[in-house]
């Protein structure tokens, strides 16, 4: 999972400008000052960083050149980088659990009204980032120009479901050699609980294995983990999301 997020991330450090790229002792952050996204940090603690990155890390959040959220996945270090952590401001605010399936173990029928595309067209791109606006990012715009660089890349596939003609749910998904990393998973609320969702990950799950791609990885709020197991996935660990705590952080 976590050379998912690399990809994803080298990517999104070359679709714009503004984005400034921290990386440096095992921390990798990216951080557009001017938009809700991106504003994430990654930090790989198989081998922890030493303390003298945590600090080094702490005073480029200070001056604004990393973002102030950071992911640590659970793992025997997870412990002394979390008291370091805690040291500097930074508290818990959630945890997502990482699943992976192999994609021949996907038998794909829809059963619902709703109508599936992959988007190539600028006009279909508004539509998703309208759906991922309002059900991630509570309606805060996002720069359109980060995510019309990213189409015109084969490694990235935007995804987004019709209820009608009205956009209802979408995702993203980054592909690394055999391996598809699914992002961004959304449905709008006059939407859910229709299942909708749950098509839509099954059809981008049989999408990319006639593309050659045999496993799809993805992070799991608390929220989907009993869609995503029901699709078949299999729980691989967990990642937990650490916020310098203040709103000149935010």
């Amino acid at each position: 999972m976590e050379e998912n997020h690399s990809v994803f991330f080298d990517l999104l450090s070359k679709a714009n400008n503004n984005i400034c790229s921290y990386k440096h002792g095992g921390f990798y952050s990216l951080m557009d000052k001017k938009n809700v996204f991106p504003k994430l940090t990654l930090c790989y603690n198989e081998l922890l960083p030493k303390k003298q990155y945590f600090q080094e890390y702490f005073r480029a959040v200070e001056q604004k050149e990393a973002a102030p959220y950071i992911i640590l996945a659970e793992n025997e270090n997870l412990i002394l980088a979390e008291k370091l952590l805690k040291q500097e401001g930074f508290r818990a605010v959630e945890s997502w659990t990482t699943m992976s399936l192999f994609t021949n173990q996907v038998n794909y029928v829809n059963s619902t009204d709703l109508h599936i595309l992959t988007v190539y067209r600028a006009e279909e791109l508004q539509h998703w980032l309208s759906v991922v606006q309002q059900g991630l990012f509570n309606s805060s715009n996002l720069e359109t120009t980060i995510f019309e660089q990213l189409l015109l890349n084969n490694k990235i596939q935007f995804i987004i479901g019709f209820a009608g003609n009205e956009p209802a749910c979408a995702l993203l998904a980054v592909l690394n050699e055999s391996t598809a990393g699914l992002y961004m998973i959304t449905t709008l609320p006059r939407f859910r609980k229709k299942g909708y969702a749950s098509h839509l990950v099954n059809y981008a799950l049989n999408h990319f294995a006639q593309k050659g791609i045999t496993r799809c990885v993805l992070q799991s709020t608390r929220s989907g983990y009993d869609m995503y197991k029901h699709i078949g996935f299999q729980t691989d660990g967990r990642f937990f999301i650490y916020w310098k705590i203040g709103k000149e952080y935010m």
